[in-house]
C-alpha cells in the first residue's frame, strides 16, 4: 500500500513538474486604443514541446502580421526552453480577446481570455502646447464637387520637439488631390504648418472625415528621456448630395469642335478636336468614341489640365481623334451631359457636325461583266475591232512568250517585291505610312500604324524596325 502511495506521488510530482515548466502567459501591448491602433497580442510558453495556435484572425479581425522568438532556462540546474509569439491585429471596436489552446510537452493549455477597449480620442485644443485642426471651406456639397481641406499642425515656440510623424490623409468615400504646400511661419508664438488638400465625395451622405493623428517626440528637459505622444485633430461631417440619375459630372461646362479641314484627299487624315472647359469634377469626364464604321479612326487620350481658380476647381479637357476615309463622310454632332449645381437640373451639350469631302476617290467603270475568270468592261465596238483584237491577240502571245524565257533566265536572283523596295526606300514616317495604309485591316500591321499615327499626328517618337516590319510582311502578306 505503502508502495503504490509513494508511487502516486512520484507520478503527482512529475506531473506537477511538468505543468509548472508549461507556464503559459499572455498579454496585450495596449488594453486602451484608438480607431486605427494595431494591437499585439502576445503568448508566453516554456516546455521541451510547444506548439502555439495557428491564427488567422483573432474574434474576426484578419492578423495582419507574427513574429516568434525563443529563449532559454535554466532552473535548479534543468534546461527548458521557452517560446514566444507574437499576433498582430487592427480591431474596430471593443471586445473580448478569447481562449486559445496552447499545446505544451503533450498538454493542452487554455490562455485566458483580455478585453481590451477602444477609447475615443481627446482632440486638441487651440491652446494647447501641440495642436492639430482639420478645416473645409465647405461642409455640404454634391456629389464629385471639390471641397479645399487643410490639416494644420502647429507647437508653441520653445517646447523641445525633437520629431513628427503626421499619419497620410486618406479619407475614405472621397478621391483626393494635393495641393501645394505652404512654407511654415511662426503666428502668436506657434510655429505654424499647413497642409492642403482638393478632396472630391464619391458618393451621396453624411461622410465622415475622421480626426487626423500625428506623433511627436518630446524630450524631458529634466531627465533627457524621449516620451512620444499622440495628438487628434477634430472630425468633420460632410454633408453630400446626389446628382441627376446616370450622371458623374457636376458644375458648369462649355464644349467646342473644331476640324483642321474640311477637304482632304483619300486616305489623308482629318484632325477633330474637342474642348471641354467650366468649373467642376473635370477629372471625371470620360472619352468620348465616334461611330464610324466606314472609317478608320484612331483616338488620342485625353488631356486634362485643372486647378483651383479664385476657391474654385476648374480646368479644360482636350482630346485629338483623326478620321481617314477614302470617300466623303460627316462627323456627327457629340453630345456631353452634366449636372448644373446652380440650376439643379441635368444640362445637354453638344458640338457642331461636320461635312468632310474627300478628294481623288477612285473611279469604277460604269458597267462590268463578269465572264469567268476575266473582267470585262462594257463598251462599244466599231467594225474593225475584232481585227485589233486579233492582232493584239499575236502581240499578247509574243509578250508571254518573251516574258517566260525572262524568267527563266533571271529564275535563280532573288527577289524583291516593289513594296518591300518601297519601304526599305522611306525616308519619313509619312511615307511609310502611306505605304502601309493599305494593309491597315491586317491585324499584324496594326501596332506599327499606330505607333506611325503617333509619330505624325501627336509629336511622338516611336521606334519603327523596318527589319521586323519586312519580316512581318513577308510571312503574313503575299
Amino acid at each position: 500500500m505503502n508502495t503504490i502511495s509513494n508511487l502516486g506521488r512520484i507520478v503527482f510530482l512529475l506531473l506537477f513538474t511538468n505543468i509548472l515548466f508549461a507556464n503559459i502567459s499572455v498579454t496585450v501591448d495596449k488594453k486602451l486604443f484608438y480607431k486605427g491602433d494595431t494591437v499585439t497580442l502576445q503568448i508566453k510558453a516554456t516546455g521541451e514541446d510547444i506548439e502555439f495556435p495557428n491564427l488567422k484572425d483573432i474574434a474576426g479581425f484578419p492578423i495582419i502580421g507574427t513574429s516568434t522568438s525563443e529563449q532559454i532556462y535554466v532552473v535548479n540546474g534543468k534546461t527548458t526552453r521557452g517560446k514566444i509569439v507574437n499576433y498582430m491585429f487592427v480591431p474596430n471596436n471593443s471586445m473580448v480577446i478569447p481562449s486559445f489552446i496552447v499545446k505544451v510537452n503533450g498538454g493542452n493549455f487554455k490562455t485566458n481570455p483580455i478585453s481590451i477597449k477602444q477609447t475615443i480620442p481627446q482632440v486638441s485644443k487651440g491652446k494647447d502646447d501641440i495642436v492639430l485642426l482639420l478645416e473645409t471651406n465647405k461642409d455640404k456639397v454634391y456629389v464629385g464637387e471639390a471641397i479645399v481641406t487643410t490639416v494644420i499642425f502647429k507647437y508653441k515656440v520653445g517646447i523641445n520637439l525633437v520629431d513628427a510623424k503626421l499619419e497620410p490623409f486618406k479619407p475614405n468615400n472621397f478621391w483626393v488631390k494635393g495641393l501645394k504646400g505652404e512654407e511654415p511661419k511662426e503666428e502668436n508664438g506657434y510655429m505654424v504648418y499647413k497642409s492642403s488638400f482638393l478632396i472630391f465625395p464619391q458618393r451621396s451622405g453624411n461622410l465622415r472625415l475622421e480626426n487626423q493623428l500625428i506623433s511627436v517626440a518630446l524630450k524631458d528637459v529634466n531627465s533627457y528621456d524621449t516620451k512620444q505622444v499622440k495628438i487628434f485633430s477634430n472630425n468633420k461631417v460632410i454633408k453630400v448630395l446626389p446628382l441627376s440619375s446616370g450622371l458623374s459630372v457636376q458644375g458648369k461646362y462649355t464644349i467646342n469642335a473644331t476640324v483642321d479641314k474640311t477637304e482632304t484627299s483619300s486616305n489623308d487624315p482629318t484632325n477633330l478636336t474637342i474642348s471641354i472647359d467650366g468649373l467642376g469634377n473635370i477629372d471625371d469626364i470620360e472619352e468620348f468614341t465616334l461611330d464610324l464604321p466606314e472609317q478608320v479612326v484612331y483616338s488620342s487620350k485625353p488631356t486634362i489640365t485643372s486647378g483651383l481658380q479664385d476657391g474654385n476647381y476648374r480646368g479644360t479637357f482636350t482630346q485629338k481623334i483623326s478620321i481617314i476615309s477614302d470617300k466623303d463622310f460627316e462627323i456627327p454632332e457629340i453630345t456631353f451631359k452634366y449636372f448644373d449645381k446652380t440650376t439643379a437640373k441635368e444640362v445637354e451639350i453638344s458640338t457642331t457636325p461636320f461635312l468632310i469631302k474627300v478628294t481623288g476617290k477612285k473611279k469604277t467603270p460604269t458597267k462590268v461583266l463578269e465572264q469567268g475568270a476575266q473582267t470585262v468592261v462594257s463598251h462599244k465596238e466599231d467594225g474593225n475591232t475584232k481585227y485589233f483584237y486579233g492582232f493584239g491577240g499575236i502581240i499578247f502571245g509574243a509578250l508571254v512568250t518573251l516574258l517566260w524565257m525572262r524568267k527563266k533566265a533571271i529564275q535563280s536572283a532573288p527577289k524583291e517585291r516593289p513594296l518591300e523596295v518601297a519601304i526599305k526606300k522611306a525616308k519619313t514616317d509619312k511615307e511609310l505610312y502611306d505605304l502601309l495604309l493599305p494593309y491597315s485591316q491586317k491585324q499584324e500591321l496594326k501596332d506599327f500604324i499606330r505607333n506611325l499615327e503617333e509619330n505624325i499626328y501627336f509629336c511622338a517618337t516611336n521606334t519603327i524596325d523596318k527589319k521586323e516590319l519586312l519580316l512581318v510582311l513577308s510571312n503574313e502578306i503575299g
